[in-house]
């Protein structure tokens, strides 16, 4: 923020600048935080008299992060010639409101007028600029007008992700057996461990991410193991199923494959999800 200080002459120019700063770090913030564009709320389009359209209050942005402010009811006449296909009903942000309409491209860093930051266009569906004008109603009619619903919205809220983890230490004991080895006889696949996180609080079922320590075949002469290779299944929002694949050296194999364990395997898991009131704007 600009530095002022006591005595200081002030002009014009100068609280533009302030006013075009605030309004391009709005814009930087609605793209790289929301990533979204379109209708946040309002902007309904209902028919007048003597063919024309009303257009409520409301804001829109752009796929540059610009909002589109429409303070008072707006009133746009409906062109004389209507296609069969009807004419959409779009805003834009104004065409010289920072210089320039773009020409495609987001621009910044350019003067920004306080007022009057939007326009409202009609377009065929061919000519439109999407992300750069949003769409507000289609109309269509010969002798008598309709309007087409209101397109889907794509504003979204920011999304605060719900993140929660948990250690689970249990000896092998602990473990299931998990299915049965076509080529191996008498030996498991691997084995398998239920974890609980009905702790964490998840309303829907996670992405769960976990790793685990201690997994590795034992050192000793009589194993025949070469390695366990660990996966997730049976997802839930209040636990899921960790599992070791065995991957055997040699047939020559132990009287019980829990020679070829050793140590205490603890299992690091981390859990993200939606958070609860965080979905889509409609």
């Amino acid at each position: 923020m600009t530095q002022y200080h006591d005595g200081q002459r002030l002009t014009a120019a100068n609280l533009r600048d302030d006013f075009a700063r605030e309004s391009e770090l709005r814009y930087r913030h609605v793209v790289a935080l929301h990533a979204a564009w379109g209708i946040a709320f309002g902007l309904d389009v209902q028919l007048g008299a003597n063919r024309t359209v009303t257009v409520a209050p409301g804001v829109a942005y752009d796929r540059c992060g610009r909002e589109m402010l429409l303070a008072d009811a707006a009133t746009v006449d409906v062109p004389a010639l209507l296609p069969a296909a009807g004419l959409l009903l779009a805003i834009r942000w104004a065409a010289g409101a920072n210089g320039a309409d773009g020409g495609g491209v987001c621009i910044v860093g350019e003067p920004v007028a306080a007022l009057a930051q939007y326009e409202l266009v009609w377009r065929r569906a061919d000519e439109l600029r999407t992300g750069d004008e949003i769409v507000l109603a289609r109309v269509f009619g010969t002798t008598t007008l309709t309007v087409g619903r209101t397109p889907v919205r794509y504003v979204r809220r920011s999304q605060r992700p719900q993140v929660s983890t948990g250690i689970v230490t249990a000896s092998w004991d602990r473990w299931r057996v998990w299915g049965t080895n076509p080529g191996l006889p008498g030996q498991p696949l691997g084995v398998e461990l239920s974890i609980d996180t009905s702790a964490a609080g998840f309303t829907a079922p996670p992405a769960y991410f976990v790793r685990a320590s201690h997994t590795t075949p034992a050192e000793s002469g009589l194993p025949r193991m070469a390695a366990m290779f660990p996966s997730v299944t049976g997802v839930t929002r209040t636990g899921f199923t960790f599992r070791l694949l065995f991957a055997w050296r040699t047939a020559e194999l132990p009287l019980d494959y829990r020679h070829s364990l050793s140590g205490t395997p603890t299992i690091f898991w981390t859990g993200v999800a939606r958070s609860a009131g965080s979905e889509d704007c409609s």
